[in-house]
C-alpha cells in the first residue's frame, strides 16, 4: 500500500506464477524505469507495460502465463493480461479467478529475508506459540507455517506440501526468530489429504513426519486439535512469519500474530462472491480481522488457535488485510483423518 500520494510501491501476487506492478493510491500509476520481476520468484524474466484508459498496468511474464494487476483508486485486482474486455473492466471477482484464492498463500522461497510481518501483526512474546513451525527448503528459506502435533508429526496445509518431496523440507521449531535458535528437523514423510482439491483448495490439510523426534520443552510444545465445531469465537490467534503486506517482498525475522474473530460460515459466504462463496463449506473455517490485519504470503499452513486448541490451518484468502475473511481448513472436521495417520 502506498503511504503517501507521491510514493509508488511494488505489489505482488504469489500463485503458480507471480505478478507485480507499480501503483499509487488514487493516482494514475507512475512506472519506475528499473522495475524488475526477478525479485518475486525464479522464472519471472521480464516486464511489459501498457495503458488501458486511465490505468497503467505492468505485467510480469512467467512461463506461458501472463498476469497483471489493475488498480482503481484503493481497490486492487489481479487477472490474466488477456482477460480485459473491450472496456478494460470486469467485475471484481471475475478478476480474482486467477488470483490469490486459487493458489492460496504459499510464499516464494526466493523472497525470504527480514523486514515484513503478518499483515498488521504483533511481535510474539517469548514462550508464546511454542507449537509454531517454520517449514523451509534445503536453503533454509521459509515457505510455509505449521503446528506441532506430537514429537514426530507436524500438521500444515496440503498446498504447502503439494509437488514437494520430504527430502526437500526442513522443519524449524522452538524459536520465534527465523535466523537464530531453534532446532531443525528433516522431514521424512508427507501425507496429503486424499481429497485435497488443489484448484478449490478444499481439504487443504497435510501432515509431515520428522526423522528425529522433536524434544519438548517450554519453547517447543504440541498443540491439541479441536474436537468440536466452533461457529463463533472471539480472541482467536493466528501466527506466522508471513509478509507485512502485499507490497512487502520480505519476511519478518520475528514471529508475528494477529488476534482475530472466528465467524459463522454463513457470514463468511455472504462476504465473498461467486465462485469463492461456493468454497465455504463445513470443512473450512473463517476469521475476520480489522482491515489492515490478517494472513499474508508465507502464512499458509500456520495455526489458528482458540482457548488452547488448534481450530484452523491457514489455507487461503485475499491478502493482505484487505477486509475480506481469511479461510482455514477446519481442524475439527479433519481431526479423525489426522489421528489415523499420525497415531497420536
Amino acid at each position: 500500500m502506498c503511504h503517501s500520494p507521491s510514493e509508488c510501491v511494488r505489489v505482488n501476487h504469489v500463485a503458480t506464477t507471480d505478478s507485480a506492478m507499480m501503483r499509487c493510491d488514487g493516482l494514475i500509476p507512475r512506472i519506475r524505469e528499473q522495475h524488475s520481476c526477478g525479485w518475486l520468484a525464479p522464472g519471472l524474466v521480464s516486464t511489459m507495460e501498457y495503458a488501458k484508459g486511465p490505468r497503467t498496468v505492468t505485467i510480469c511474464k512467467a512461463l506461458e502465463n501472463h498476469y497483471s494487476r489493475l488498480t482503481e483508486g484503493r481497490r486492487q485486482w489481479i487477472l490474466p493480461s488477456h482477460d480485459f474486455n473491450s472496456r478494460g473492466r470486469k467485475s471484481s471477482f471475475e478478476m480474482f479467478k486467477c488470483a490469490f484464492v486459487v493458489c492460496g498463500l504459499l510464499a516464494v522461497a526466493a523472497a525470504a529475508s527480514s523486514g515484513g510481518r503478518i499483515a498488521g501483526g504483533i511481535d510474539a512474546r517469548e514462550g508464546q506459540f511454542p507449537y509454531q513451525v517454520s517449514l523451509r527448503d534445503q536453503r533454509q528459506n521459509h515457505f510455509c507455517g505449521g503446528a506441532i502435533l506430537n514429537a514426530r508429526w507436524i500438521i500444515t496445509a496440503a498446498s504447502c506440501a503439494q509437488g514437494k518431496v520430504a527430502a526437500d523440507i526442513v522443519a524449524m521449531v522452538g524459536s520465534k526468530s527465523l535466523s537464530r535458535g531453534g532446532s531443525f528437523h528433516q522431514v521424512d514423510r508427507i501425507v496429503v489429504h486424499p481429497n485435497f482439491a488443489e484448484e478449490q483448495l478444499m481439504n487443504d490439510v497435510a501432515v509431515m513426519r520428522v526423522r528425529v523426534p522433536i524434544v519438548m520443552n517450554p519453547d517447543t510444545m504440541a498443540v491439541m486439535m479441536a474436537n468440536y465445531y466452533t461457529s463463533i469465537a472471539y480472541g482467536a490467534l493466528v501466527s506466522g512469519w508471513g509478509r507485512r503486506g502485499i507490497d512487502q517482498p520480505q519476511f519478518p525475522d520475528w514471529l508475528q500474530y494477529v488476534p482475530t474473530t472466528i465467524i459463522t460460515n454463513t457470514e463468511c459466504e455472504a462476504r465473498f462472491e461467486s465462485p469463492y462463496n461456493g468454497r465455504i463449506t463445513d470443512a473450512v473455517l473463517c476469521s475476520s480481522s480489522p482491515e489492515g490485519q490478517g494472513i499474508c504470503l508465507g502464512d499458509a499452513g500456520g495455526p489458528l488457535v482458540h482457548s488452547g486448541q488448534l481450530q484452523g490451518i491457514v489455507s487461503w484468502g485475499i491478502p493482505c488485510g484487505m477486509g475480506y475473511p481469511d479461510v482455514y481448513a477446519r481442524v475439527s472436521v479433519h481431526r479423525a483423518w489426522a489421528l489415523v495417520h499420525t497415531m497420536i
